[in-house]
């Protein structure tokens, strides 16, 4: 993939990997990166040190509609997306019975999930959709 003016949406985007491939691609010529992050201040943060090229915005990837929206927000800044990385993930550890024999709370897999699988499967079905339309 050509990276220079290349326009990608990065979720995760403001910390760890995400915050790298923001880097890295603006560094080699990108046209512009959302930073798509639940930390709009840490996103923003990075954003105002990438400068133009880059955009800051809120998103949770557990719900559509931020995702949705947070692609339009790069649509209207950049006018297209080229690709879509996905980096936001949570780690859960935890036994699946505790020292009294009670199983685990089967809620903390069920947010990994949602975020680990759900959340990208839904950034890349929904980028790939904008995309297509160019």
């Amino acid at each position: 993939m050509k990276i220079s003016d290349s326009v990608f949406f990065v979720s995760g985007g403001a910390s760890g990997l995400g915050e790298a491939v923001a880097r890295r691609v603006l560094a080699h010529g990108a046209g512009g990166v959302v930073i798509a992050d639940l930390n709009l201040g840490a996103a923003q943060k990075l954003s105002g040190e990438l400068g133009d090229r880059a955009l800051a915005v809120e998103v949770d990837v557990q719900s559509t509609d931020a995702i949705s929206a947070a692609i339009d927000a790069g649509m209207d800044k950049f006018g297209r997306l080229d690709a879509a990385v996905n980096c936001a993930g949570i780690g859960w550890a935890e036994r699946t019975l505790d020292r009294d024999s009670k199983a685990a709370s089967i809620d903390n897999y069920r947010r990994v999930i949602n975020i680990n699988l759900i959340g990208t499967y839904d950034v890349v079905r929904l980028a790939a959709e904008q995309m297509a339309k160019e």
